[in-house]
This record gives C-alpha cells, structure tokens and sequence, in this order.
C-alpha cells in the first residue's frame, strides 16, 4: 500500500497560463482514525512490526523522493521551453 504521493499541480499547466515557479508536494494518504489522525500503518503489536513499518514507510519516502526529483526537473524544463518560445515570438 502507498501511504505516499506526489502533488504536481503544473503538470496540468498550459503555455498560455501565466508563469509561474515550478513546485510539487508529498501528500499523505487518505487513511485515517476516527479522530481524524492520519494513519501511516497498520497495527503494530511488536518491534519487529514496528522496524518493518518504519522501514517501509522510509523505502517508500526515498523511491518517493526520486520521483519527486524528476516531476520538478520535468515541470522546470517545460518552464524553460516556455519561456524560450515566448520570447522568439515576442511574447515575453
């Protein structure tokens, strides 16, 4: 289960859309208690299942961050590209 996501609102970005500085964000998953707490695990009952939690949660943070790296890389290219064609047609 992916208790992790990516939020990249500028994948949706048009060219005509006015610039803006590229950004994602880690969001959570939708699991949560009855208070409301979000939930980043099943129920642990013993340290072995604690370290497998948290070991998981922090594979799953670092393949997160290579994702996270790209999308940002990705968006600020296409900001580059925009910004190169605005200004060969005069747009800038």
């Amino acid at each position: 289960m992916e208790r992790f996501a990516l939020y990249s609102p500028m994948r949706n970005w048009l060219v005509s859309d006015l610039p803006a500085s590229p950004f994602v964000s880690i969001a959570l998953g939708d699991h949560v208690t009855q208070e409301g707490n979000r939930m980043l695990s099943a129920h642990l009952m013993t340290d072995s299942e604690i370290d497998l939690a948290i070991d998981d949660l922090i594979q799953q943070l670092n393949k997160l961050r290579g994702k996270a790296k790209k999308e940002l890389h990705l968006r600020k290219e296409s900001m580059v590209r925009m910004i190169r064609e605005r200004s060969e047609r005069g747009d800038a």
